[in-house]
C-alpha cells in the first residue's frame, strides 16, 4: 500500500472520530520565524483534561559550514480550571 495514501486514509478516519472541540492542531509562530519548524496537536481525554504532543526540528546549515542542529519532542498533560481547550490559556489550565 502506499504511504501516501495511508497516511490520507488516517487522517480521513481520525477526523470522522475527532471534533474541533476535542482536538488542536498548534504552531509557534515565534519559532517558525527563528527557523525553527514545529508542529504541536492536543486532544481532549476528559472533561478536564488535556493531552499535547509538541515537536520542533531544526536541521538548518548555515553559511560558513556553521550548523543549528536539534530537535525537541514536548509532551503536556493539562488540567482546566474552567472550559477545556476555549481562548488563550494564559490562566486558563494548570501545568502538570
Amino acid at each position: 500500500m502506499n504511504t501516501k495514501v495511508a497516511i490520507t486514509a488516517i487522517f480521513i478516519t481520525l477526523a470522522g472520530l475527532l471534533g474541533a472541540q476535542n482536538v488542536g492542531v498548534k504552531s509557534n509562530l515565534l519559532n517558525d520565524a527563528l527557523l525553527n519548524p514545529n508542529i504541536g496537536v492536543e486532544v481532549q481525554v476528559a472533561p478536564k483534561w488535556s493531552v499535547e504532543l509538541t515537536g520542533e526540528l531544526n536541521a538548518w546549515t548555515l553559511s560558513h559550514q556553521r550548523r543549528w542542529k536539534h530537535w525537541l519532542v514536548m509532551p503536556e498533560v493539562r488540567y482546566w480550571l474552567c472550559d477545556p481547550m476555549v481562548g488563550h490559556r494564559s490562566w486558563h489550565s494548570l501545568w502538570i
